[in-house]
């Protein structure tokens, strides 16, 4: 990854929830899928940025938190779909471990959530489906520059691409973001 990918992804992962930064991620995760796929040359993703799942149970109900299942993936690049086979099915590899985890084991909805630049205007019908067959959710933030700034960006409030994972659990999804505006710094 270059200056500037490394320096979107720093950006994007620490605006996207105002406040709360999202920390960035070097933890391996298995995918049996990439694995087969690529023929054994890769079996594990690394997402950018993971957090558990926390799910709260209405009206009063108790709190539920889910570890390692909701994967944010910032991808800057000029143009494309992000299908399953990008980068060697990295992508099906995060559908893959996100249905492998804690919050799918107990009958909950993962999340895949892509922060991208505003070359990517939408995410694969390939990936939604797929991330739906496994019911794992696919959510996309655009970041893009705030109109008369002075070069700020800002990511925009993420759409969820497939709603019928949701609507399938009787379950309403979290809302995520707009992020908070900001500048992108090149060291």
């Amino acid at each position: 990854m270059g200056d500037v990918g490394k320096a979107y992804e720093n950006f994007a992962l620490a605006t996207i929830r105002p406040g709360t930064p999202i920390p960035e991620n070097t933890r391996r995760f298995f995918s049996d899928a990439r694995k087969r796929q690529t023929k054994d040359k890769y079996q594990n993703v690394v997402p950018d940025g993971v957090l558990p799942l926390v799910f709260v149970n209405f009206p009063a109900g108790p709190t539920e938190t889910y570890a390692n299942s909701v994967f944010y993936e910032v991808k800057a690049l000029s143009g494309g779909l992000l299908p399953p086979s990008y980068s060697d099915y990295q992508i099906l590899g995060f559908i893959d471990a996100l249905g492998d985890s804690s919050a799918k084991t107990a009958g909950r909805i993962p999340a895949i959530i892509f922060l991208t630049s505003a070359d990517i205007k939408q995410i694969s019908n390939a990936t939604v489906a797929e991330a739906s067959l496994r019911s794992v959710a696919v959510w996309h933030a655009i970041g893009c520059e705030i109109p008369g700034s002075f070069n700020q960006l800002q990511l925009g409030e993420a759409s969820l691409r497939n709603p019928v994972v949701y609507f399938l659990q009787l379950t309403l999804p979290e809302r995520i973001g707009p992020g908070i505006p900001g500048r992108i710094f090149i060291n």
